[in-house]
């Protein structure tokens, strides 16, 4: 019981102390006062009611402490002894009287404290506005403090800059004093001396005066001539100035117009602010542009008198049923760079210079040799009769031309052999008269007199031939003959005198034929082995892809027919036929046709979806014939197949009324038939492997022209035979699947620029059966056609041949594509001007690719422009244009002569046959046949078929009945066809 009361007594005591700590902080924070007292002095009277507080909780406090120090004093009574446990009880329970009744007055000290709280809340929160606004008050100080001190410091640093400015100033200032102090002496020093001077320039003052005066009257001159130059005059006495002709050059190449150059120059000339007082028409444009032409014919005159030897080339087409060649040579020759001394030809380099377009009757090569001779004296009598002809001291012959030649470029054609033999003949002679007329200058009179007796009859009727277009007078006419007569004997006879090999070097015209023909020739050797091979091998040709009426006529017709036979041999089938059928179909000649612009959009979004490709090209221009188009074509088909199956599909589909029309449909066919994809895949093979890379070789990068000299391209042309025959040996080592060395499968021995067709063709090989016999027919053909193409590149040859000085000197063009694209060119220009002649078109490219300008600039006089504009006007009235026009006509009346008097002479022919035939008679005897000879079987097979008309005979062709067993079969066979 009394440690239960011992506990209560404690708790009490704790409560207690605790309230005591309240009220303590409440007197603290919230001190208790009247609201009148508070508003009247509230810092004193709060400092007084905290103390009367202070003091009560001191007393409380000592109180509380008292009844502790008791308590614990009655406790330790309480556990000394139980006797005074009842004392202790009662001191406790006087205690808790006591207590009680300081918790009462506590109580009420507390509700007084609550009441002071409510007062003093207002009064924190009015404190705390006020501490609020001291401490902006504060911050706004110590900012406007803050601000002053950085402007205090920047004006202090403004401030001492200002004093080292002026001090330095002050320092400047003094030295420029002591300067102006030293000047001022020597200024005091010189003035002494000017007073004297002046003297004399008032003298001159006058003089100036005067000369202002004279500088006035030559300002007002001069501007009056400014006035007067603002004015261009194109012309001067009537005649257009060589700089205002230059002029119309320039705008003409620019590409206007001959009758938009005036309004050009009037355009100009409102920009520039000069009036112009005379515009050229457009004939006068067209004779600048002729005259240009002219200047270049001069200019390529001089350069041939002055090189020591040159090349030409030539190519020829029709367009419009006219035959035009096209002519460039290649030499060494002056750049005509300003600065440059063009008589130094260690600064000459090879150009290739455009000579000519020009019409001709026909392209057989003895018109082509004519029209040759004919460029040469034009040439040489633009630049012989200028007034640079007299100032260089030198002349161009006609026979240059040829005496000059080392080399022909041109195609692989036989009418360029033919040429290139009728040119070394004509050089052979000038070459013999040349010798022939140096030994002349040394013979005796006896000597001479000897050879012209040794003269025949047919000698000088040969001479009189060769010599007659040149005599120019006929009372000159025998001293001429005889004289050229005798000079090619001698000559002839020096010729024989020299070694082999001297003379021929001296007459050699070197052949180098176009690389791009030699590749192209050599495809077609290729594909035609591959069509043979079929055959050979006793595969399954190509399906026949004929055109729309030779497959009605296959289609309806007699399979035994005559007719039906005739379409079948006159169709074409293969890989080449199928890609030009292709080209035809989506990259027509004509713009209007086919599926070019659906073809461009799908192939593009098929190899975008299926292979990962941006590819927006076109198919190959096979329809054309461009070079390597074909094996790009087959590239194109065999690699996409799948998409161009469904590119033909969607083309049915997608018209009006679905279905295929005749070239689709063969196309489709082709694209299904094995045979076919076969030859297209050899053909890609082959232009991967060898057509494309060899082309890149010979045309060299970025437009480079390369020299069939190089050692490089003549190791290329020896072994590409050879590389082709071992890839016709094992055609395993294209299809592969992994390749380490490509040296043996790619002509340039790196990896395969288009994988991608590889690759297809390797996924397809399972279903083409003979595929590997049609690569070795296609790469086998191949190297027989570069064999054939290939001759003057052979160890020995005609390349081998040239000397070291020929070598150093001569550049053959590696293919022939300046004729080509000149040909091209005109006949994009006729396009546009169907008016314009090729000579026009000739002065024009002359003009423009041979620098004729630089030259014109360079080594022409005003003498020399008078000289090229009388000799245009003359050409332009002499009616070349009409002449040809008029020998075209005759030529064409006379092959028209020609052909009807051939066809006479056949038909009298073949009357005369037939009655020989009558009078031989039919023979049906068996027994008679049987004992005939070979030339009797003929004549009885002739009487079946040509007066019997036996339709059998008639299909039958002479190479199957060549033997005389043949023969009587067929003949046998007649006659039981034929007995009554």
């Amino acid at each position: 019981m009394s440690s239960k009361r011992s506990k209560a007594q404690k708790a009490h005591i704790s409560q207690l102390a605790a309230s005591i700590k309240s009220a303590k902080a409440a007197a603290d924070v919230h001190p208790k006062d009247s609201p009148s007292t508070l508003s009247a002095k509230p810092k004193t009277r709060k400092q007084a009611h905290e103390a009367t507080l202070n003091g009560r909780i001191q007393e409380l406090e000592t109180e509380l402490t008292e009844s502790r120090a008791l308590a614990n004093q009655l406790t330790e009574r309480l556990a000394v002894s139980s006797s005074e446990v009842a004392t202790a009880r009662t001191e406790i329970g006087r205690l808790e009287a006591h207590i009680l009744g300081a918790s009462i007055e506590l109580g009420t000290t507390g509700e007084r404290l609550l009441a002071l709280e409510i007062s003093v809340a207002s009064l924190t929160v009015n404190l705390k506005k006020a501490n609020k606004r001291a401490k902006r008050l504060a911050r706004e100080k110590a900012d406007a403090q803050r601000r002053h001190t950085i402007r205090t410091g920047r004006l202090e640093l403004e401030k001492n800059e200002l004093v080292q400015d002026l001090s330095r100033e002050l320092v400047e200032a003094n030295l420029k004093a002591e300067r102006l102090a030293s000047v001022t002496a020597e200024l005091e020093t010189t003035l002494t001396e000017e007073k004297a001077v002046t003297a004399g320039l008032r003298k001159k003052n006058h003089t100036v005066d005067m000369r202002n005066r004279r500088a006035r009257s030559s300002l007002s001159y001069y501007r009056r001539r400014l006035s007067t130059l603002a004015t261009w005059k194109a012309a001067q006495k009537g005649t257009y100035t060589p700089e205002a002709r230059r002029l119309f050059r320039a705008l003409s190449k620019a590409g206007c117009a001959g009758d938009r150059v005036c309004d050009a120059i009037k355009a100009c000339a409102r920009a520039f602010g000069i009036a112009v007082l005379r515009l050229p028409s457009r004939r006068t444009v067209h004779r600048a542009r002729d005259e240009g032409g002219m200047f270049a014919d001069v200019q390529t005159g001089r350069e041939i008198s002055q090189c020591e030897g040159f090349g030409a080339s030539s190519d020829g087409t029709t367009n419009r049923k006219i035959t035009f060649e096209s002519n460039h040579i290649t030499l060494q020759c002056p750049t005509y760079t300003p600065g440059v001394d063009d008589s130094d030809r260690s600064t000459w380099t090879s150009q290739t210079r455009f000579v000519k377009v020009e019409p001709a009757i026909d392209h057989k090569a003895q018109t082509q040799f004519e029209g040759t001779k004919k460029l040469a004296e034009q040439i040489a009598s633009a630049y012989s009769n200028s007034p640079l002809a007299e100032r260089d001291g030198a002349k161009m012959e006609a026979d240059d031309w040829f005496r000059k030649q080392e080399f022909q470029n041109m195609d692989h054609a036989s009418d360029g052999k033919k040429k290139l033999n009728l040119c070394a003949e004509y050089k052979k002679d000038v070459i013999a008269g040349d010798l022939g007329r140096e030994a002349l200058k040394a013979l005796e009179t006896g000597e001479f007199v000897k050879s012209l007796a040794a003269l025949t009859k047919d000698d000088v009727e040969k001479a009189y031939r060769q010599a007659k277009f040149e005599v120019e007078n006929e009372s000159d006419l025998d001293r001429a003959t005889v004289t050229k007569l005798i000079e090619k004997i001698v000559g002839q006879t020096v010729l024989d005198s020299m070694s082999d090999h001297d003379r021929e070097v001296l007459l050699a015209i070197t052949f180098a034929g176009c690389c791009a023909h030699k590749d192209m020739n050599a495809f077609k050797y290729g594909t035609t082995k591959l069509e043979r091979g079929w055959e050979e091998r006793n595969k399954t040709p190509p399906v026949l892809l004929a055109n729309k009426a030779n497959a009605a006529t296959i289609r309806l017709g007699n399979a035994d027919s005559a007719a039906v036979q005739q379409a079948i041999d006159s169709s074409s089938r293969g890989g080449v036929k199928l890609v030009s059928l292709a080209a035809a179909l989506f990259n027509h000649s004509d713009d209007k046709r086919g599926y070019q612009e659906m073809h461009r959009v799908f192939m593009k979004d098929e190899k975008l979806a299926f292979h990962g490709i941006k590819d927006e090209s076109r198919f190959p221009d096979a329809n054309n014939t461009r070079f390597n188009s074909h094996t790009k074509g087959a590239c194109e088909l065999i690699t996409y197949l799948d998409s161009y199956f469904r590119l033909i599909e969607s083309c049915r589909d997608s018209k009006a009324s679905p279905g295929f029309n005749h070239v689709e449909a063969t196309l489709y066919k082709g694209l299904q038939d094995i045979s076919t994809i076969t030859e297209l895949a050899a053909e890609s093979l082959y232009g991967i492997s060898v057509s494309w890379l060899y082309m890149a070789m010979v045309r060299g990068k970025k437009g480079e022209v390369r020299n069939l000299l190089d050692q490089d391209l003549i190791d290329l042309h020896r072994r590409l035979p050879d590389f082709c025959d071992a890839i016709a040996a094992n055609p395993d080592l294209l299809l592969e699947e992994s390749i380490s060395d490509f040296s043996n499968v790619t002509l340039d021995g790196k990896p395969w620029s288009h994988p991608n067709t590889v690759l297809a063709i390797r996924v397809l090989k399972d279903e083409l059966p003979d595929l590997k016999g049609a690569i070795s027919d296609m790469f086998s053909g191949a190297a027989e056609g570069w064999r054939q193409f290939t001759q003057e590149f052979a160890p020995g040859g005609a390349l081998d041949s040239l000397t070291p000085e020929q070598r150093a000197r001569i550049f053959i063009p590696a293919t022939n594509d300046a004729n080509e694209g000149a040909l091209g060119s005109w006949r994009v220009w006729l396009r546009y001007h169907p008016s314009s002649t090729a000579a026009g078109f000739s002065n024009k490219i002359r003009l423009e690719r041979n620098n004729t300008e630089s030259f014109i600039e360079k080594h022409c006089n005003e003498a020399d422009h008078k000289y090229v504009m009388r000799t245009v006007r003359a050409r332009g009235a002499s009616g070349e244009n009409s002449r040809f026009h008029q020998e075209l006509l005759e030529a064409q009346r006379e092959r028209i002569r020609a052909y009807r008097q051939k066809q006479q002479d056949a038909e009298t022919k073949k009357q005369r046959e037939k009655e020989r035939l009558i009078a031989v008679g039919i023979v049906m005897d068996v027994a008679k046949i049987m004992k005939m000879k070979a030339s009797e079987l003929d004549d009885q097979l002739k009487i079946h078929s040509k007066i019997l008309n036996d339709e059998t005979l008639s299909r039958t062709r002479q190479k199957d009945i060549r033997l005389k067993a043949d023969k009587l079969t067929a003949l046998l066979a007649a006659v039981e066809r034929n007995r009554p």
